[in-house]
């Protein structure tokens, strides 16, 4: 099956969660380059973090005590 996702980014707190979707997400769409992000180690995205190198974008929404995903989403759209 061909697919026009060739790079995933999932971001969420709970690493074994992300590596469970990693797992998944690599049955899917096995051509595809997944990345994960760990909020609790790296915290925020640095202002020039390139989000265009993504097709799919996996964006929890209980991050940490004081953002959420949509806090995120809000914070980051317009790059």
């Amino acid at each position: 099956m061909s697919s026009d996702i060739n790079r995933i980014l999932i971001i969420d707190d709970n690493s074994e969660y992300r590596k469970a979707l990693l797992v998944r997400l690599k049955s899917l769409f096995p051509e595809a380059v997944v990345d994960e992000y760990d909020v609790v180690n790296k915290g925020l995205p640095a202002d020039d973090f390139d989000w265009n190198q993504y097709d799919v974008l996996i964006l929890d929404y209980y991050l940490d005590q004081e953002t959420s995903g949509v806090d995120w989403f809000n914070r980051y759209k317009k790059s």
